[in-house]
């Protein structure tokens, strides 16, 4: 069953026609879609719109188009990522108390990131407070579970069908538990485990994968770091003898190959998956090109070639010599 993302009026005419007759699924944003289209794979009867175009990119700074609205009231069910990524639903949801929402980060382990923002206490100043970070999706486990939070909610909000949502979800958590059994293997040879990324999407990455993140170029995409941050990066490369700076293919990599050439470091990019094809498989073809990424970038060096022997070298002779014979 071929289900396509569709983009603005598309979405709206078919968000229309799957409410006259079957059973409209609203995903926020594009690693939310491809969980769900795995779920109602095959699934009679079921739509599946993904809200935000997949060209998109993270929802930090999203806001609802008229479109989406009308998308947003023909749903029968949303399904979101949760753990803050999409702020501008708070209100609408509230404003639509009887709609079946999926939070797919329900039960999910997350790490807390200090975040800065801008506050009005009598006087204009920035403040920074602890948030979670939203991009558990890059965590193989947590996808997993991500997976299985959305089978549940969707067997709950349609029993008729729940033994598919259900069925379906169990063979895609084969398919990524295998995944991550790869990845693993791909990147057991990496001798750096110490990233410089381009913004805060790959902590859970890192975490599942025996990596650290040493620093981040943006906190948020489109947000430039200052030239005081750009010169602690710089240090912090010399310092830890770092190969690399990775971008991400869906946001500009401009600071990053400024840095890149203060330092004489390469540019790689890894994929955040928050936009791509419509495709089943478009999840862990990602996650496998991050992994060889990773592991052609951050492979040990070749060892240096073998010297070659020198010449044997004729013995002195002995200032001594002994007499001729007579």
């Amino acid at each position: 069953m071929q289900i396509r993302v569709v983009i603005g009026a598309c979405a709206v005419a078919a968000a229309v026609q799957a409410a006259t007759s079957s059973f409209t699924v609203v995903a926020s944003f594009y690693p939310v879609y491809l969980a769900t289209r795995n779920v109602t794979r095959d699934v009679p009867g079921v739509q599946v719109v993904s809200l935000a175009p997949a060209t998109a990119g993270c929802l930090h700074d999203y806001e609802l188009t008229p479109a989406d609205v009308k998308i947003l009231e023909l749903a029968d069910v949303l399904v979101i990522n949760g753990a803050g990524m999409e702020p501008m639903l708070e209100p609408w949801i509230k404003r639509r108390p009887e709609l079946p929402v999926i939070d797919a980060s329900k039960g999910i382990a997350l790490i807390t990131q200090s975040s800065q923002h801008h506050c009005h206490h009598g006087h204009h100043h920035t403040c920074e407070t602890a948030a979670p970070n939203p991009h558990y999706w890059l965590s193989v486990s947590r996808y997993i579970q991500h997976v299985d939070t959305i089978a549940q909610g969707l067997a709950a909000a349609d029993p008729a069908r729940a033994h598919l949502y259900r069925t379906n979800a169990t063979v895609y958590i084969a398919v990524l538990r295998q995944l991550r059994e790869e990845l693993r293997q791909m990147l057991a040879g990496v001798s750096q485990r110490e990233l410089i990324t381009m913004h805060d999407a790959f902590p859970y990455f890192a975490q599942e994968f025996g990596f650290t993140i040493a620093g981040v170029v943006q906190r948020e995409p489109g947000h430039a770091p200052s030239a005081r941050h750009m010169a602690e990066l710089a240090q912090l490369i010399k310092n830890k003898g770092l190969r690399a700076i990775f971008t991400e293919p869906q946001y500009s990599d401009a600071p990053a190959r400024t840095l890149a050439r203060e330092t004489g470091v390469a540019v790689a990019a890894l994929d955040s998956i928050v936009t791509g094809p419509d495709d089943l498989n478009a999840y862990a073809d990602a996650m496998r090109r991050n992994a060889r990424t990773l592991a052609a970038v951050l492979a040990p060096p070749p060892l240096p070639p073998p010297s070659a022997p020198s010449p044997a070298q004729p013995a002195p002779a002995s200032e001594h010599a002994a007499p001729h014979a007579p």
